[in-house]
């Protein structure tokens, strides 16, 4: 995401996504990419020479597109993946937002066990689609991802014994990191996954724009933080990705929020990459700074091609009624860096829909600003799954695959191995596959249904409430928050008896959701 992120204490938890049904994993022929490409091979791996991506020994541009596995319903992600290979891209970027993976047993008073196996959930099948479809990725795993998501991907329960410190080497919140990432990335290695083992994801990214909130060249806990996330990644993964740093292109967010090598031990391992990139020359400038030497391949890891929107403003705000052809122009600018050797990710190149209360929140200048659950973003692939338009009618989706077939070869496309976890797989092709023919477009539904409902109750009687909250009730003398009542993720009804007489306004403080407020309700 790419807005002013989270502050210490975080804003408040929103009800759960409904688990949805997932179309059966369709079935890939298998190769025998070893005779196909002159027989067997190391295995493949990411390097950094000459200010270049190098991937099997030849120049590597990353060409990436971000589509969120969790805002699009299972049954729908090989049509987005498809999408986004026939756009002309290489690559897909996704966050992990870990509650949306991890949510609390109340069996056992603890957090449940990581799920990554229901079909909303089953990261390592879209993983598998993707590389099935030609598609490298890029993988952000957190722990913090905002995304414009629920506490930014941050479990609520993190605050259900009160508020802790987040986002840095402290305790309890770095044990809960370190099993969360046990789960996670130790699956990712034995299922064949990294680009070492022959799978797909080649970037794995530490934090996100931690400038935003951290900073590592004045406290000490923040370094630590980056760089305990850095070492549990390579614990884990081994050598099976190039790890990465990822903030504004501003210098003061890249000082407090990078692993430079000014700043830590680490830095000659973990990549700076930017975003934004308004000024793609300037932006790798900037990022060349916080790089060794020769080290440096410029990467926009979110070029913003749309924005998203908050309630209570218009339906297309800011950057997202910007025209097709403007970003058309701005990946081209940012492609012809370095000779033609600039990589991207396109954010979003197909934004999906926040489901349920997974919208997450912004503040800006004090004010909070929740977030819609449409997470359509101007982007060239549209909610719905068809071209991305412009106000004026501009197609997006046209614009950008016209630059991305204009310009020099990104190379070096995924193919699927037929046997991905094998300690020696064969390696990827050295040219990229032809452009795959874009999916038709989706249907639109033609009619409407009438549903009738024909009981109802009134929300606020006590029996009603008593099923709904399942008979739970405490009491205190001032409201508490929704994580110290054990709700995690719903609503709260607060209860109180007013003297009588008297009058005046209501006033509520630092509120961070929506109330209601009945009067002998």
């Amino acid at each position: 995401g790419n807005s002013e992120r989270a502050v210490r204490p975080p804003s408040r938890p929103r009800p759960p996504l409904l688990v949805l049904r997932a179309a059966p994993l369709p079935a890939y022929t298998s190769m025998d990419l070893g005779a196909l490409f002159g027989g067997s091979s190391a295995p493949a791996r990411l390097l950094i020479e000459r200010d270049q991506f190098v991937l099997d020994g030849q120049n590597f541009t990353v060409r990436a597109g971000c589509v969120h596995y969790f805002r699009v319903h299972p049954d729908l992600w090989e049509d987005r993946l498809a999408r986004i290979a026939a756009l002309g891209l290489n690559a897909v970027q996704t966050y992990v937002p870990w509650n949306y993976h991890q949510a609390w047993n109340a069996s056992s008073l603890g957090p449940a066990r990581v799920d990554l196996d229901s079909p909303s959930r089953d990261l390592p099948r879209f993983l598998r689609l993707a590389h099935g479809l030609g598609l490298r990725v890029v993988l952000r795993p957190g722990p913090y991802v905002c995304g414009e998501f629920e506490f930014g991907g941050l479990p609520a329960w993190l605050l259900r014994d009160g508020p802790i410190e987040l986002r840095t080497d402290a305790e309890p919140y770095m044990g809960h990191v370190e099993r969360w990432w046990g789960e996670l990335l130790p699956r990712l290695r034995r299922e064949g996954l990294m680009l070492d083992d022959g799978g797909p994801v080649m970037l794995v990214q530490i934090e996100n724009e931690y400038g935003h909130f951290g900073d590592v060249s004045e406290v000490e806990a923040d370094r630590r933080y980056l760089e305990r996330l850095a070492d549990l990644a390579r614990r884990h993964l081994g050598d099976g990705a190039q790890l990465f740093t990822s903030d504004p292109d501003d210098l003061a967010k890249l000082t407090r929020g990078t692993l430079s090598p000014s700043a830590s031990r680490l830095g000659s391992e973990v990549l700076t990459t930017v975003d934004s990139c308004d000024v793609p020359e300037d932006a790798w400038a900037a990022q060349r700074s916080f790089n060794p030497p020769g080290r440096s391949p410029f990467f926009c890891s979110e070029l913003w091609v749309g924005w998203f929107a908050h309630w209570g403003e218009p339906a297309r705000p800011n950057l997202a009624a910007q025209r097709a052809r403007d970003v058309a122009e701005r990946l081209r600018r940012v492609l012809a860096v370095n000779g033609g050797t600039g990589s991207v990710s396109l954010y979003m190149a197909h934004g999906g829909t926040s489901f349920g209360w997974w919208a997450g929140a912004n503040t800006a200048d004090g004010m909070y600003l929740p977030d819609t659950p449409s997470y359509d973003y101007g982007a060239p692939i549209g909610e719905g799954g068809g071209h991305g338009l412009d106000e004026a009618g501009g197609d997006k989706y046209a614009a950008l695959q016209s630059v991305l077939l204009e310009a020099p070869s990104g190379g070096g496309s995924s193919v699927p191995s037929s046997s991905p976890s094998a300690s020696r797989p064969p390696s990827p092709p050295a040219e990229p596959q032809p452009l795959r023919e874009e999916p038709p477009p989706p249907r639109r539904l033609s009619s409407t249904v009438e549903v009738e409902l024909p009981e109802a109750v009134r929300l606020m009687e006590a029996e009603t409430l008593a099923a709904l909250s399942g008979g739970g009730r405490c009491c205190d003398e001032l409201p508490l928050p929704m994580e110290e009542v054990g709700c995690d993720y719903g609503i709260v009804v607060y209860e109180t008896e007013l003297p009588a007489g008297g009058g005046g306004p209501l006033q509520v403080s630092r509120l961070r959701d929506r109330l209601v407020a009945l009067l002998a309700g």
